[in-house]
Formats: structure tokens, C-alpha cells, sequence
């Protein structure tokens, strides 16, 4: 068993030999019961394929229920064609933070209509960050009480519209403590306090 609760995401060394009857490839990581999809890029034909799945790439089938615990990985084929192939797996790593940074991942603290916007943020801001060479942690909301944040230089709030009196307390005594917050959409008032800004409402476009 895994605990990626405080983890990047993970690693696959792999390879298929012949993909013209492959459709696609997914990767499958089941983890507190919960199973995440993400796909995978074949690259080039017959060449060893060096894969990073970020956290946030990772789309729940229901509801997340976190990261401490992944028990099962699963790399598919899904068939395009009658020809027969292979699909050779040659490493599985969990993939570990580069940088004393954090998204914090909205899940539980989301309304269950906005989880899918609110994962597909942190996805943008985990993706920006890989293409300048930087792995951030991705602690889901549900994981955020028992990692702590205490690893972190910064941590990067992309989307918690409304959150919860304990989670905008953990943060405001990381700020206390010289730690940093980037935040959008929304913060709390008092959190804004503590980094010394006035919060005001979201304002729709006209």
C-alpha cells in the first residue's frame, strides 16, 4: 500500500511494442476504495514511454475520499483493433514533490457540482508549474488535517469558494508561521487578514 496524500502523483515506466490496435491507454489508481482514471500519451511507437501522472490529472469515478491509501494500479489498453500486442510495465513509483509547495485540492469542502471545476484547477495550476520543471505536493481537502502543511514554503488555493472554519484556520497559522498563500477565486475574510488584504465579493462578468 501507498500513502499519497502529501505525493505529486506517480510514475510509470512502460511500453507497447505494436499500439496500431490501441485505441487509447489509461491508467487506473484505486485509492480509499475510490478508483481515478487518467490517459495516457503512447508516445512514440515501440519506444519506452517515461510517464508522470499528477494527482490532479487523476479524475475520480464518484466521489474522492483521498489519498492515504492506494492498494491497487492499473494500466489499460483499450482495444482498436484485432491485432494482438503486448504491454510491458517496467516501473511504478510514487512521484514525490521537487519544491516546498502545495496545491490544496478541493473535494469534500467543494459542492459536489463544482468538483469537477474545482479539480480541473488545480490540474491547470499543477500542469504550469510542471512545464517550468517544478512537481508540487497536491493534498486533497479530505487529506489536509492529518498531512499538515508543515513541508510547505508555499501553498497554492486554486478554488475553495467556502471554506470550512478548521481549513482557513490550518492556513492562517501556516501564514503565521512565514509560510506563503497564493490563492483565487475567493478566500476567507479572516485569512485575508492574516496575509494583510481586503477580501471583497466575487463579482460576475456582465
Amino acid at each position: 500500500n501507498w500513502d499519497l496524500s502529501s505525493a505529486a502523483g506517480i510514475a510509470l515506466q512502460w511500453q507497447c511494442p505494436d499500439a496500431s490496435s490501441v485505441s487509447q491507454f489509461n491508467v487506473y489508481v484505486r485509492a480509499q476504495g475510490v478508483w481515478h482514471a487518467a490517459g495516457l500519451s503512447s508516445g512514440r511507437p515501440g519506444q519506452w514511454q517515461s510517464s508522470q501522472v499528477l494527482k490532479p490529472q487523476l479524475a475520480p469515478e464518484g466521489t474522492s475520499k483521498g489519498w492515504r491509501r492506494v492498494d491497487q494500479i492499473r494500466l489499460a489498453a483499450w482495444r482498436g483493433g484485432t491485432k494482438d500486442t503486448t504491454l510491458v510495465l517496467a516501473g511504478l513509483t510514487p512521484l514525490g514533490p521537487s519544491v516546498p509547495a502545495a496545491i490544496l485540492c478541493g473535494n469534500s469542502t467543494v459542492p459536489s457540482a463544482e468538483r469537477g471545476a474545482a479539480r480541473r484547477y488545480a490540474r491547470n495550476v499543477a500542469d504550469a508549474f510542471a512545464n517550468y520543471g517544478m512537481r508540487l505536493a497536491c493534498i486533497d481537502d479530505v487529506d489536509l488535517a492529518a498531512v499538515g502543511l508543515a513541508a510547505q514554503k508555499l501553498v497554492i488555493v486554486p478554488y475553495h469558494p467556502e471554506q470550512p472554519a478548521a481549513m482557513a484556520a490550518q492556513l492562517r497559522t501556516f501564514v503565521e508561521r512565514g509560510g506563503k498563500v497564493m490563492g483565487f477565486y475567493n478566500l476567507p475574510k479572516s485569512l485575508g487578514q492574516t496575509l494583510g488584504m481586503a477580501t471583497g465579493p466575487y463579482v460576475r462578468s456582465s
